[in-house]
């Protein structure tokens, strides 16, 4: 028998060993492996090795086992095997090995190393989880880049159709529609944008119905034939301090589990929003006081309390075969946790599943004013202020030039930024400011600044774009210029943007 030394040092390795006698048989588990595979001390002494592994793989691990023993050499960690382990209540989990044939006078035995990869398979699918994140947000800021500037040309051509229409005259229906569509439009493509990055929050007073309401289209779209949407809001709940992305993405996260939970046999998903004065003993955790709790009920298979428990771990999913992150309800307990909010959830299987977030209500409530449209107070006008504008959409430099001229500005337009860059060269006193486009082929509105800067260090200069990034707004900051400004808010508001910039001027840090 092999020596009770090195019987000791296998039992109290810092990794998990198992030897095995050439034909399989297990004559030492150390207590490390034994606890990867759910099994006590002694259970597996005298086992076929191959209890460890599923029993699909027997025939070819007893084959692969033989081979090696007739011809065994070293095969160390990184370059041994990849297996999947089977533990004693059945579950799988994955494993890599390395062997090692040791010759003693009773015969050959191999060691075996073991090291359990779940945790490194979580983090490798999480890293690539953010890779593909990664690649979503590019596909976001480039659909939102391409979805404000068809915005900003119409919401553009839409403010001088009712520049052109006679005072008094009655207010075409079409033109109103129009103009609520594109501010729905562009609203849509901030939030898929910002859903890509993560931020600081942008609190402001919301209201949760609104929200839900707004979400709703998203949610339905990923519904199947056999659930049901309901909405149950109350439009006179008191508002909540609250940043509108982060809510939609808890919204969103929430939904998607309850629709998952019933695609199967299908079912009703609710969600309600209503005020609630929770008792001094809240299973959430709150104070007494005025909330506005949101509730998303479905009828699917429902959790054990033991899964409750484990619902905002990161990682952990109930879906098979590896679909999901198990970052969706975590992501909730964070936005929940950032907001000061309480969040409960209540299951039992079969019974279906409720999630109930706690948000506190405001104090005071202000009056909520609906407003159709909003366009017909005077904007502000130049005094035939000298602007150079420069984008390379034609359709917008010949919106804005008529803008611009409309509103009492001088107006130069350059589809070609570095034409722009010559003629300002040539005569860098002849412009009072110049307004310019981010994303540009080969010279960005970035570039076009700091070399007008270099010749002109006082110029003031506004950039807007059709998507606004974090390192691009960093990077206009850096030059000491006012904020990024999206293009359907240029263009609603060219008139107060020009004057503002021309009563500050420039500022270099």
């Amino acid at each position: 028998m092999r020596s009770q030394y090195m019987h000791d040092i296998v039992e109290h390795a810092p990794v998990a060993i198992i030897v095995c006698e050439e034909n399989g048989r297990i004559i030492q588990a150390n207590e490390l492996s034994c606890h990867y595979f759910g099994y006590k001390g002694d259970e597996l002494t005298g086992q076929a090795v191959e209890i460890l592994i599923p029993p699909r793989v027997h025939a070819n691990h007893i084959k692969a086992r033989t081979a090696y023993a007739q011809s065994p050499t070293e095969k160390l960690m990184g370059h041994g095997r990849e297996l999947v382990g089977l533990r004693k209540d059945g579950s799988e989990f994955p494993i890599e090995i390395s062997l090692k044939p040791v010759a003693t006078k009773e015969g050959l035995v191999i060691t075996t190393v073991i090291v359990d990869l779940t945790e490194r398979r979580r983090v490798a699918d999480y890293n690539e989880m953010l890779h593909r994140l990664d690649s979503v947000k590019q596909v976001a800021a480039s659909f939102s880049n391409e979805f404000n500037n068809i915005f900003a040309l119409i919401l553009g051509n839409t403010k001088l159709a009712w520049a052109d229409l006679a005072e008094g005259g009655p207010l075409p229906e079409t033109l109103i529609e129009v103009e609520k569509s594109v501010r729905r439009g562009s609203a849509l493509a901030r939030r898929l944008t910002a859903l890509g990055w993560q931020r600081d929050g942008q609190f402001s007073e919301l209201h949760l119905s609104e929200v839900v309401q707004n979400s709703l289209p998203l949610i339905r779209a990923t519904l199947s034939s056999n659930i049901t949407l309901e909405a149950k809001l109350d439009f006179e709940a008191p508002a909540v301090w609250a940043d509108v992305v982060q809510v939609e993405q808890m919204i969103l996260n929430l939904s998607a589990n309850a629709v998952d939970s019933m695609k199967e046999k299908g079912g009703t998903l609710v969600l309600q929003v209503e005020t609630i004065l929770p008792p001094d003993e809240s299973p959430n955790g709150l104070g007494a006081g005025e909330y506005v709790q949101l509730s998303i009920r479905d009828t699917g298979s429902g959790m054990d309390a033991t899964t409750v428990k484990q619902v905002f771990n990161p990682f952990f999913t109930t879906k098979a075969g590896g679909v999901g992150s198990g970052l969706g309800l975590y992501v909730v307990q964070e936005i929940v946790a950032k907001h000061g909010a309480g969040i409960t959830v209540e299951s039992a299987v079969g019974e279906g599943t409720i999630v109930r977030v706690c948000m506190t209500a405001l104090g005071s409530q202000a009056p909520k004013v609906r407003v159709e449209y909003v366009g017909t107070a005077p904007e502000p006008g130049g005094r035939a202020q000298r602007i150079l504008y420069v984008d390379d959409d034609e359709a917008m430099v010949f919106l804005v030039d008529r803008i611009l001229n409309r509103l009492g500005y001088e107006v130069t337009v350059f589809s070609n930024p570095r034409k722009a860059l010559e003629v300002f060269h040539c005569e860098p006193a002849a412009f009072d400011a110049v307004v310019s486009d981010l994303s540009m082929p080969s010279f960005s509105g970035i570039r076009l600044a700091e070399e007008l800067l270099r010749i002109r260090p006082d110029l003031p200069i506004l950039i807007s774009t059709g998507c606004i990034l974090p390192e691009d707004a960093i990077a206009v900051r850096n030059l000491g210029l006012p904020d990024l400004v999206l293009k359907p808010d240029a263009v609603e508001d060219f008139g107060g943007l020009i004057d503002n910039l021309l009563k500050q001027g420039l500022r270099p840090t």
